[in-house]
């Protein structure tokens, strides 16, 4: 279960698989191996980013980490305590030619989000 928190906020790569795509909107040509481990690189440290700015606020602004009163690695407890949720995440659009059982198009649902670790996934049709 969530705790309640006043504000939430999502920093997110709108579109995401049309961003892998580089300009060419035809949704049956895949994108390059290299633009998808570009992506992963990116979408990965964009993450460690926002890890890293929750973990600095919990011990500087919170000031709950030295008191004991929050551990600053339980994201949750920071959220509930600091009344403000940060996700990071990344929305696919092109989830169904992924899906077909015969000539999977190799996009960012199977490509990409296997080798990120993101704190929300959405999709937009």
């Amino acid at each position: 279960m969530r705790s309640a928190v006043a504000y939430r906020c999502s920093l997110s790569l709108r579109a995401g698989d049309w961003s892998a795509h580089c300009g060419n909107y035809d949704p049956e040509t895949p994108p390059t191996p290299a633009v998808q481990d570009r992506m992963v690189a990116w979408l990965t440290a964009r993450q460690a980013g926002v890890t890293a700015a929750r973990a600095a606020f919990c011990a500087t602004e919170l000031a709950l980490s030295a008191a004991g009163v929050v551990d600053c690695a339980d994201g949750a407890a920071v959220h509930a305590a600091a009344g403000v949720e940060v996700l990071h995440g990344s929305e696919v659009n092109l989830v169904m030619s992924s899906m077909r059982p015969t000539d999977p198009l190799p996009n960012n649902v199977l490509r990409v989000l296997p080798r990120v670790a993101l704190d929300v996934v959405s999709y937009s049709s």
